[in-house]
């Protein structure tokens, strides 16, 4: 098998799967822009943002990985996300120290591949992990929603496959098996989330326990490549839009002749009343079609939008968050996957955790803004108001995390740069915000 391997590597067989690669002068790593075909057709893969940092650390540098999917590179412009805020805010607090801050995240991925990542990573040097991970744990690589694999194999077969897929005799073997059964090879342009449109997933769905376990064992292993390496993890839970992003699927009401026609006439009164600004009555007539059955999403959010309208945010919150829960097609973090962030954090010494999804929730909605000045484009990316807001809840926890010597230039908790400043620092201009709504307007056609 090793003669074989080697062989296949002479031949120039296969690619290179780890995920920095080192230049032509071996002096400085840059992204492999092939490491995703691990996990996706080669047509589609997705490909992380470029970067180059030296191998050998400079002196009096914080070196920080930041890994993710989409909202943690900072999709649409990954120049403007979270990461790169959080880079200037911590230059601003730490003068004589340099920061490299490297942003490992992928559009579409999900904790099965930032593991791979982490343990790479952790072998160059690092200081700090950063890891803002979530929305794609169903519908990423290996989620049941996406892949055979991920709906009928246990986290050691992924796991296997995935290792397998390292080597260049199974790169081979895949490619092989993809031709003979046509698999991959139909799949030649990227459809986004409507690639999953018809990958309904009910909250109680047992299958869902796989994922969160899967999840968890993950998020434990990211954390321990880390520290194994010496370097500590802040780990967050994932802010999602609730507020005015409507459930993408709801389930249709298991009811009895009797009360499914209640809950449809109900809900018909509530939308006339809703449409026609007449909030109360909106609320009366959703709040009677929730006692009949509270488990359709779309009637949550809609009461959770009434009552919003009338007053009452502390309840409109509940809802809006139970429909995020409900919904058919999870392209988002859920409660359950927050509280596994949660716990993870709580069962590992070293790592640190900041509730970024409590912190966006305090804040309350911000529905009577222009689009580009709330927090979320849509149902996770954020805006660069967003970016500032989660970059400036990290940032105390960070500087908590940093090296000693470091943290010894200054007594206090730094405070976050305003969002100006940061948008100044960046060169970040309403041009840069007209591109992104572009972008954005594309994705939800």
């Amino acid at each position: 098998l090793l003669a074989l391997e080697g062989a296949l590597s002479l031949l120039g067989t296969g690619y290179p799967t780890e995920f920095a690669l080192k230049n032509r002068d071996g002096d400085a790593y840059a992204g492999n822009l092939r490491f995703g075909w691990r996990f996706f057709p080669p047509a589609v893969a997705r490909v992380p943002l470029l970067f180059s940092y030296p191998v050998e650390k400079p002196p009096a540098t914080v070196r920080v990985f930041v890994l993710g999917a989409s909202a943690a590179q900072g999709y649409p412009s990954g120049a403007f996300s979270f990461a790169r805020i959080l880079e200037v805010m911590l230059e601003e607090a730490y003068p004589s120290t340099a920061f490299e801050v490297i942003n490992t995240s992928i559009t579409a991925t999900n904790s099965h591949v930032v593991r791979p990542i982490a343990r790479d990573v952790a072998a160059h040097d690092p200081d700090l992990f950063v890891v803002y991970l979530g929305n794609n744990e169903v519908i990423g690589p290996y989620g049941f929603g996406s892949s055979e694999a991920g709906a009928r194999g246990g986290l050691g077969l992924i796991r296997a496959g995935i290792r397998l897929r390292e080597t260049r005799l199974g790169q081979a073997l895949h490619g092989l098996a993809g031709k003979v059964t046509g698999g991959e090879a139909d799949v030649e342009d990227w459809a986004g989330m409507e690639m999953f449109a018809e990958h309904h997933i009910a909250r109680d769905d047992p299958r869902l326990d796989r994922v969160a376990h899967a999840f968890a064992a993950n998020l434990e292993d990211i954390c321990a490549a880390a520290l194994d390496a010496g370097a500590p993890v802040l780990i967050s839970t994932v802010a999602v839009n609730d507020w005015d992003c409507a459930p993408f699927a709801s389930a249709t009401p298991d009811l009895s002749t009797a009360d499914g026609e209640a809950w449809n006439a109900a809900y018909a009164r509530g939308a006339v009343a809703e449409d026609e600004g007449r909030h109360i009555e909106a609320v009366e007539a959703f709040s009677l079609a929730v006692e009949l059955d509270d488990g359709h999403a779309e009637l949550r959010y809609r009461l959770g939008r009434a009552l919003l309208a009338v007053g009452d945010t502390v309840s409109a919150g509940v809802h809006v968050r139970a429909a995020r829960d409900l919904d058919l097609l999870r392209f988002r973090t859920d409660t359950r996957l927050n509280d596994v962030i949660r716990s993870t954090a709580a069962s590992m010494e070293g790592v640190r955790l900041v509730d970024a999804a409590l912190g966006f929730r305090e804040l309350g909605p911000d529905v009577d803004r222009p689009r580009i000045e709330r927090r979320f484009f849509e149902h996770v990316h954020l805006t660069f108001r967003g970016n500032h807001r989660l970059a400036s809840v990290m940032l105390p926890e960070v500087a908590a995390l940093l090296p000693t010597e470091v943290r010894a230039g200054r007594s206090d908790t730094p405070k976050p740069l305003d969002l100006e400043a940061c948008a100044a620092a960046l060169n970040y201009t309403p041009w840069d915000a007209y591109r992104s709504l572009q972008t954005i307007g594309t994705l939800l056609q």
